[in-house]
């Protein structure tokens, strides 16, 4: 797929569909940013690289991710044809979603003769989903270049590759965080939706408000009527969650808090539903 390196062609392969989400911005060192977005598509990973060597022309340049399961498919390459000292372009890697399913990460770091400035993922529809893990190869061509002139000494090239940190994705970020204005109407109306029930014991957070955060941001999910507000000296809570995943299926979410009296950990009931039974209980499945 050489010569159509390209943003727009990139997209275009994947856009089809309005935005479901868009991530923040982690900057992880002075180089390195990552940025998400999530479109009813496929899934789509741009890398953005910066050639940091003046002696070197690079060339070919991609970055190679394998499903640690086996399950994905790379469908298309977008490489970066060359990539002279001192420029950043983008190279992109279209995956295709297994029938098992699948879900987005959020580091990649590198500091040698290429630097991964930037990684954004574009991810696709659900069918039955699970986590996804890849390993993650930065490959490319070197020519060497003369410092001054950025001339090549010759045509002669030589094969070299970087091995990325690997990369994950998460459930959460196949949801995109809505807010209703009368939950329990809009509750009712799944009333027919299977309600998945699951309760947990949080050993991993302090307090009933802490508790309430980290599940909300697991989940990719937005609090209702400011139910994510806990007064102070309160031993239980209840709080309202609402979110979209990939698709557009509306997923709502009861959940109760409650410090444990004896030893103050925290306990957590939670109930969701969505008309598709199998992202409830791959949201369900990312609490454990």
């Amino acid at each position: 797929m050489r010569g159509r390196n390209s943003r727009q062609h990139a997209f275009n392969m994947v856009v089809a569909g309005d935005l479901v989400r868009k991530f923040q911005i982690w900057k992880c060192t002075q180089w390195q940013y990552l940025v998400s977005f999530i479109f009813p598509l496929p899934s789509l990973s741009l890398f953005d690289c910066k050639n940091t060597l003046n002696d070197q022309l690079l060339e070919n340049v991609v970055v190679q991710l394998d499903d640690v399961d086996g399950e994905w498919a790379t469908v298309d390459m977008v490489p970066i044809d060359s990539l002279p000292y001192n420029e950043t372009k983008s190279t992109y890697v279209l995956l295709e979603f297994p029938e098992s399913g699948s879900a987005p990460v959020r580091r990649v770091a590198i500091h040698l003769k290429i630097v991964v400035e930037r990684w954004q993922t574009f991810l696709g529809p659900p069918q039955r989903l699970r986590y996804g893990t890849f390993a993650a190869t930065l490959k490319f061509n070197v020519k060497d270049v003369d410092p001054t002139t950025g001339e090549a000494e010759s045509d002669d090239t030589y094969e070299d590759s970087y091995v990325l940190e690997e990369l994950e994705f998460s459930v959460g970020d196949l949801v995109a965080p809505i807010t209703k204005q009368n939950f329990t109407t809009s509750w009712e109306a799944l009333s027919d939706a299977v309600t998945v029930d699951e309760t947990f014991h949080l050993t991993t957070v302090g307090t009933l408000a802490e508790a309430v955060k980290k599940v909300s941001e697991l989940l990719g999910m937005a609090p209702c009527e400011r139910s994510d507000r806990i007064p102070e000296g309160k031993t239980q809570h209840s709080t309202m969650l609402a979110g979209v995943f990939r698709g557009g299926f509306e997923v709502l979410a009861r959940l109760n808090v409650a410090i444990d009296p004896v030893d103050r950990s925290i306990n957590m009931n939670i109930q969701i539903r969505c008309e598709q039974s199998d992202v409830s209980e791959l949201l369900a499945s990312a609490i454990a």
